[in-house]
């Protein structure tokens, strides 16, 4: 299965407030005696206020009316890609191997080795406890990455970051009892963030719309992107 997602957005983080339009194209693994991979197509546009999001969109599971619901706790933490960042380059080996633009800034282009375990802190915010269980080892799983970052030269913020991080779990890494549950999955995950406007004003206007969403009460989860 591959899976490619694109998402734009701003966020205001002192307000508690983000926009974000999501697209997200799947392709499944080929069945006996189907021609063609089936693929799947969702669209999504959200906006996250305080400690609620509202929703719509098309394609599986859904809605194209407003729905609103409660985030997850730690969501706005989770969503603070940026800072995740900051974090693994100040924790890594970085070497400075040219210099680039980026949307107009004179920028460093740096090799980045990163420590394992704040790799593997930094992948566990961004995918969930759920996708990453507590016991496997990092070593382990992980079996190929590389990292490159933009850095603004007049800021020395990040500008953008590339990873591609190849991940293999199995039955016996996850300690699945029983070998009829035998499994190897493999998640070729690769990511290229770009970061700009940093500490401008940002104004992002609620549709009128949201007053009237659904509100959402899934055995009483809390949700987060």
């Amino acid at each position: 299965m591959s899976q490619l997602s694109r998402m734009t957005g701003a966020m205001d983080k002192v307000g508690e407030k983000m926009r974000m339009n999501v697209s997200v194209d799947t392709q499944l693994p080929q069945q006996p005696g189907i021609p063609e991979a089936q693929k799947v197509a969702l669209e999504a546009e959200l906006y996250v206020v305080s400690d609620r999001m509202y929703m719509k969109g098309s394609g599986p599971g859904m809605s194209n009316e407003w729905q609103e619901m409660a985030v997850a706790v730690g969501f706005w933490e989770q969503q603070d890609t940026v800072a995740q960042q900051v974090r693994l380059l100040e924790g890594s080996q970085l070497e400075i191997i040219g210099e680039e633009k980026v949307r107009g800034a004179d920028s460093y282009v740096l090799e980045v080795s990163p420590d394992m375990t704040l790799l593997w802190e930094v992948m566990k915010e961004r995918l969930g406890a759920q996708a990453l269980p507590e016991g496997m080892d990092p070593a382990e799983i992980i079996k190929s990455i590389s990292v490159k970052a933009w850095i603004a030269k007049d800021t020395f913020y990040p500008v953008r970051v590339q990873e591609g991080i190849v991940l293999v779990t199995s039955s016996e890494s996850l300690a699945t009892p029983g070998p009829e549950n035998g499994f190897e999955l493999t998640m070729d995950i690769k990511l290229d963030l770009t970061a700009y406007d940093y500490n401008q004003a940002v104004s992002i206007e609620l549709p009128p719309e949201l007053g009237n969403a659904t509100s959402l009460h899934i055995l009483g989860a809390h949700v987060g992107v």
